[in-house]
């Protein structure tokens, strides 16, 4: 092999790890889209379970009721009056506690929920910034 077909085969290998790896950022893209398709969903986790009548306690607040629910929020009627507060921050930053188990299986599955979004977002930013150096070389 001369020195002139050296270099045109390291090109074309070179060429060819590039598209490769092109290849393999699209489908890492492509799978975490499909799999964020299907977690999100699963975060309006709230909607399915009643808290109206639910006693929680606060910290500063005391005992209380929870008597309004809506989307991601609930109004907690305290003997001081009444708060809304935003779901699931609430629970799980541990403004409200409850010894209902449903809310804190809640709370848990949707922290689990987020650290697997936060992941699979993540990687589509690694690939999508490593797609765009490549695609741009």
């Amino acid at each position: 092999m001369n020195k002139k077909s050296s270099v045109t085969a390291k090109a074309s290998a070179s060429r060819l790890l590039r598209e490769q790896k092109i290849e393999a950022c699209k489908q890492l893209i492509a799978k975490s889209n499909e799999q964020l398709e299907l977690l999100r969903p699963q975060q309006n986790i709230w909607k399915n379970i009643e808290l109206k009548g639910l006693s929680v306690i606060h910290r500063t607040y005391g005992q209380g009721i929870v008597t309004a629910q809506q989307n991601d929020a609930i109004l907690v009627s305290f003997p001081c009056g009444e708060k809304k507060f935003i779901l699931p921050a609430a629970f799980a930053k541990g403004f409200l506690q409850t010894d209902h188990p449903g809310v804190m299986a809640a709370c848990s599955k949707l922290n689990s929920l987020e650290e697997q979004i936060h992941a699979l977002e993540k990687n589509i930013v690694s690939a999508s910034a490593t797609l765009k150096v490549l695609e741009n070389s």
